[in-house]
Parts: structure tokens; C-alpha cells; sequence
């Protein structure tokens, strides 16, 4: 163990906002001082933060407010129209004419039908009118809201929540440091991938609500039965054969995990919550409270995990852990080497909406019914900011109940260092980048569509990679699945005689795709941070033409970069130039620029990335990066 002890910059705090006196806190009092000062306050920042963005945006609050309104009052004025042209009572009558024309009577009715015809015709030229009035008036209220809310990002509320908390929330999840094998599999599957994580820097030590792939193979069973009639002498009988088939079928299952890195003692590790230990059991442990709670030091254990249980739960820590089981739930704590993980609340939905992406543009998270206006957006986001921040903290502050990993300054050298002075300047640590995980912006993002989706998530795998013209280049397998609908001829025997039953079943065909990505890779400054993309599905374009487009690409630059405007103008157009040079189908590539730098996707299947190819989208990129 390595003891530092270093001077705090006062910058850093000015930079950032960070709240370096919640570090010491949580150090000191994690459960009535930090987690309950949290849980006190969180309503009332986030009331703060609602009454900044509506007073911001007063007029458009207004506008769609008086908008629902007026949806209001014609969706009255129909219905009142209806009920006094007596439209239901009309439209009875009509078909009772029309029953009683078949019995002669109904002729002398006619007159009456066709002025309640007439009636029900005007009626309906009325509600279709003031239909088109409705939609047109929620369109333009869909618009003020889709505008607003592209610039008011839940990643700016969550990331002022943290920093109030002393925590650091990071525009891009740093996954290449979480090692896969050390997350735990339900069904002892493999993980393919990450889907939505949130990434929270406390001091030094990587946090993380990680929600990863678990591909594992599923045994369906289907049936199918017939009725065999058996006739012997006098008696009749029926029996019901029943037949199955067994069918291997592919799953993904998104898991939910907080994961927090630490080098305190990478050989040692321990789950909580796997012994039963009772009242007259033996512990290491004095608190034989903790121990019967918490499912660990009993039994006989080697000295040097002897020792290890003891420096990690101190009687100290023993306390707050009990402490917290009359706060919150005392999930399992598992301590996998480097890697402190517990399970968490799913969060994958959520996730995604705090990174520094204006994430409206892609998701279905904004209400635009009739009935909602931008001010219940504006609470819907920041209702979410509350549910991810929450439990966040609260898994964040749980596996810091021991002081030993409250103290430490995590550092990727495995050296364990703790310390109560902070320069975050000297273990600023680089983001480090996986191909899966690059990719996969391009699925979090939903810019991927497949012509045959099956109920199967689609997921990457890393084949090849090299560099050229000093852009990364990434040989990827796209690995989907498309479906069968199969009957199987089981044969059945019974009393001597077979009998054939179609089983119907489901088989899953595997269909890789070959993709290439492109990657020009550029931690960009946080603050000046932007993000565009031009997006073509794979199986069908849905964006608007290239002037209209590239507007919306530049709709996402900050008042501050508007110069950039042209030279992207020029790149975006460069690019349309080589894919319709080399007769890629727009519905074949995807363009992304964030914080992290700028990633090009092209669907590879049909093998017209050639060399030359190849170092004409090279070169465009790296001019896009500069």
C-alpha cells in the first residue's frame, strides 16, 4: 500500500464545480451525513434546475400550454356538436330503417333517413376538419417541444447533481477498463457487449451502472398432440398422444450491475451473503450481527484471508453496513480482483439519456400526445435524472461503506494508494476504447435497422484491426438472427403402431454481417463538446434530403462553433460524393461525430471496401477530424 499525501488545487474546483468537502463526507459519515443529505436535497436541485429551464424558456412553456388548449376546446366543440345533432341516436335509427325496408313499412321511412344521412354527413365533414385542425395544432406544438428539448440534455442536470455530490460524471463510459470476466453471467453465457452504461469518476476510481450482454443458449420445448381412437371388441377408447421437440435458441439478456474498480488486494476475493451463520456459529468477525446478516466470516479460512477480512470489513465498516440495512437493501457484494460489484436496478433504458448527446432526436422518450406540453417534458427528464442519479448513489455509497475503499485513490499502475488530499490533474486517466464498444454507439444510438429483425438483440464481434492514414479501422461482424417457422414429423408409438405429430417450432439461423468501422479517435474538451450525426438505416432511408439534412447536423453545434458550419457543409458533401462514387447505398453507412471523435460504419457485406476505397474514406476522415 502506498500512503500519498499531496495539496489540493483550488482550480479544479472552479473548473468543474465539484463539491470536494461531499468526498470527505462520505469518508466520514456515508449514511446520515452524504447518502441522507443526497436524498434531502436531490427534489430541490432538480426544482431549481426546472425553474432555470422554463424561465429560459418562458414563451415556448406558454405557446404549448395555450396549444393543448386550444386541442381542448375542439375536441369539446365536436363532442357537443355530436351529442346535440344527436349524431348516435341518427345513426341507430338509420339502420332500423334499413332493417324495416325489408318488411315494406321501412319505404315510408326514407324521408327520415336521408336527413339523418344528411345530418350524420355534415357531422362528419365537421370532425374530420377540425380533426386536421387538431393534428395540425399538435404537430406545431410536437415541433416546439422536439426544439427545446434537443438543448436541454438530462446529461447537464445529472452531471450538476454529481458535481454537487463530489462525483464526476463522464460523457463516455470508459469500458475497456471493466474486464468481462469478472461480471457475473445468469446463465453461464458469454457477454457480448454493453448496452447504455453510466460512467461516474469518484476521485480517481471508475464507477460504473453497468448494463452488459449475456448471450446463452435457450432449450424450448414446443408440443403438439393428436387423439388416437382405440376400438377392442366392445369398447372404444381415446388417448391423447402428446409429442415435443427440444429447439436450441439464442438469447440476449440485458444484465444490471454497479462495478467500481479497486486495488486493494487484486488476489483477494469474497461474496457476502453466501454462508448461513447462526447465533452460535464461530466468526471472524466480533459483530456477530454483521456476520449473520451479511452471510460471511464463518468457517475456517487461511490467514491471509483472515487478514484480508479484517482490514477490508473494520469494525468500523461492520457498523455501516449494519447501519444500512435499516436504510437500504443489503444486496449481494461480491469482490472479483480488481473489480467491487453488486447487483443494481435496470437502467439500460436510462442510461444512454446522460451522456452528452441531445438524445430526443433518437428515442421515443418525449411525450407529444394531445395532452402534453413542453413543461411535462421538462419534468419527465428531469424525473428520469432523479431515478438514475438515485440509484446510482445508492449502490455507490454501499460499497464505499468500508473505509478502505472510500480512502483509496484508484490508479491503474495496481499500486493501492489512499490519501485525503486530491489533485485530480495527476490521475486524470485516458479513456480507453474497444471496438465492440464503438460500434455499439451506433445500435445505443438506434441507428441500426435490419431487414429480417428477430426477437434475438443483434450484437458485435471484434475480427481484425489496423491503421491507415492514421485512422483506426475495425474489421467487425454484425451477428444477427433470422427466424423459421419449422414443423418437425416427431414419431409417436403406441400399443404397437407409430404415429407421426407435427411439432411446430421456431429455428433460429445465425446471419453475420461484415461491417467496417472507421474510427478517428479525439477526447474532445468537455466544454466544447458537440455532436452530429448522418444517419441511413440499413434497410430503408428515412432522413430528409442532403440541404435539409445538413441542417440538421448543424443544429447540434454550440452558438460558438456556428464557424464550423461551412467546412462541415463541405465534408458531409464529400463524403455523399465518394459512397455514390463507389455505389454504397446510403442505407449502408452511418456517420457519427461526439466526444469521443469521429466513427464512420459501413455495412462491408458485399466486399466493396477495396484498398483504394479504402484510403479515399481514410483521408475524408482524417480532413473531418482536423
Amino acid at each position: 500500500m502506498e500512503q500519498i499525501d499531496i495539496q489540493e488545487k483550488e482550480k479544479t474546483e472552479q473548473k468543474t464545480g465539484l463539491n470536494k468537502e461531499k468526498i470527505q463526507q462520505l469518508i466520514s459519515d456515508p449514511i446520515n451525513g452524504y447518502y441522507a443529505e443526497f436524498n434531502s436535497s436531490i427534489d430541490d436541485k432538480l426544482a431549481a434546475i426546472e425553474d432555470k429551464i422554463t424561465a429560459e424558456n418562458k414563451e415556448q412553456v406558454e405557446k404549448t400550454e395555450l396549444l393543448k388548449l386550444k386541442i381542448k376546446q375542439i375536441k369539446s366543440e365536436v363532442s357537443s356538436r355530436y351529442k346535440s345533432d344527436g349524431i348516435l341516436g341518427k345513426k341507430v335509427g338509420n339502420i332500423f330503417i334499413i332493417i324495416a325496408c325489408f318488411i315494406i313499412i321501412g319505404f315510408a321511412l326514407l324521408p327520415i333517413y336521408f336527413k339523418n344521412k344528411k345530418v350524420i354527413e355534415d357531422y362528419n365533414i365537421f370532425a374530420a376538419n377540425n380533426q386536421k385542425i387538431i393534428d395540425e395544432t399538435n404537430e406545431e406544438k410536437a415541433r416546439i417541444i422536439f426544439k427545446v428539448m434537443e438543448k436541454v440534455t438530462p446529461y447537464k442536470f445529472a452531471q450538476e447533481i454529481f458535481w454537487a455530490n463530489g462525483l464526476e460524471l463522464c460523457p463516455t463510459p470508459n469500458l475497456a477498463v471493466i474486464e468481462t470476466m469478472r461480471l457475473p453471467t445468469h446463465k453461464q453465457g458469454q457477454i457480448v457487449g454493453f448496452s447504455n452504461c453510466l460512467n461516474v469518476r469518484f476521485k480517481s476510481t471508475d464507477c460504473f451502472l453497468a448494463n452488459y450482454k449475456e448471450f446463452w443458449i435457450d432449450t424450448v420445448r414446443t408440443s403438439a398432440s393428436i387423439v388416437v381412437t382405440i376400438r377392442d371388441e366392445d369398447r372404444v377408447e381415446n388417448h391423447t398422444l402428446v409429442a415435443t421437440h427440444d429447439e436450441p435458441t439464442p438469447r440476449i439478456d440485458v444484465r444490471n450491475w454497479y462495478v467500481q474498480k479497486t486495488n486493494f488486494k487484486p488476489e483477494f476475493s469474497f461474496t457476502t451473503h453466501a454462508q448461513t451463520i447462526k447465533k452460535r456459529d464461530k466468526s471472524l468477525f466480533s459483530n456477530h450481527e454483521f456476520s449473520m446478516r451479511y452471510g460471511i466470516g464463518g468457517g475456517k479460512h487461511s490467514l491471509d484471508i483472515e487478514q484480508s477480512l479484517y482490514e477490508y470489513f473494520t469494525p468500523l465498516a461492520q457498523e455501516q453496513y449494519l447501519d444500512w440495512a435499516s436504510v437500504s437493501a443489503d444486496n449481494t457484494i461480491y469482490k472479483k480482483g480488481d473489480h467491487l460489484l453488486t447487483p443494481a436496478n435496470d437502467t439500460a433504458d436510462l442510461a444512454y439519456y446522460f451522456t452528452k448527446h441531445p438524445p430526443y432526436r433518437f428515442s421515443s422518450l418525449l411525450k407529444t400526445e394531445h395532452n402534453d406540453t413542453l413543461a411535462d417534458n421538462i419534468k419527465l427528464a428531469l424525473a428520469k435524472t432523479k431515478l438514475l442519479t438515485s440509484e446510482f448513489i445508492r449502490n455507490f455509497v454501499y460499497i464505499n461503506l468500508s473505509p478502505v475503499i472510500s480512502r483509496e485513490w484508484y490508479h491503474n499502475d495496481n499500486k493501492y494508494r489512499i490519501g485525503s488530499n486530491y489533485i485530480f490533474e495527476e490521475y486524470n486517466q485516458p479513456t480507453n476504447y474497444i471496438s465492440n464498444t464503438l460500434a455499439e454507439k451506433f445500435t445505443n444510438l438506434e441507428l441500426l435497422s435490419l431487414e429480417n429483425p428477430s426477437d434475438v438483440d443483434f450484437y458485435f464481434v471484434h475480427e481484425n484491426k489496423r491503421t491507415n492514414f492514421g485512422v483506426n479501422v475495425f474489421d467487425l461482424k454484425l451477428v444477427t438472427y433470422i427466424t423459421h417457422k419449422r414443423i418437425d414429423p416427431v414419431t409417436v408409438y403406441f400399443r404397437g403402431r407409430s404415429y407421426v405429430i407435427n411439432v411446430p417450432y421456431v429455428e433460429y439461423e445465425e446471419k453475420p454481417i461484415s461491417m467496417r468501422l472507421y474510427a478517428v479517435l479525439e477526447q474532445k474538451p468537455k466544454e466544447a463538446s458537440t455532436f452530429f450525426t448522418w444517419s441511413r438505416y440499413l434497410d430503408n432511408s428515412i432522413l430528409a434530403q442532403e440541404p435539409e439534412l445538413i441542417e440538421e447536423l448543424t443544429a447540434y453545434l454550440n452558438e460558438d462553433e456556428k464557424p464550423k458550419k461551412e467546412v462541415l457543409h463541405q465534408h458531409i458533401k464529400q463524403l455523399h460524393s465518394i459512397m455514390n462514387n463507389a455505389h454504397i447505398s446510403f442505407d449502408d453507412f452511418n456517420f457519427i461525430s461526439d466526444d469521443d471523435g469521429y466513427f464512420l460504419l459501413i455495412n462491408n457485406d458485399d466486399n466493396k471496401l477495396k484498398d483504394d476505397l479504402e484510403h479515399e474514406i481514410c483521408s475524408w476522415m482524417r480532413k473531418a477530424s482536423f
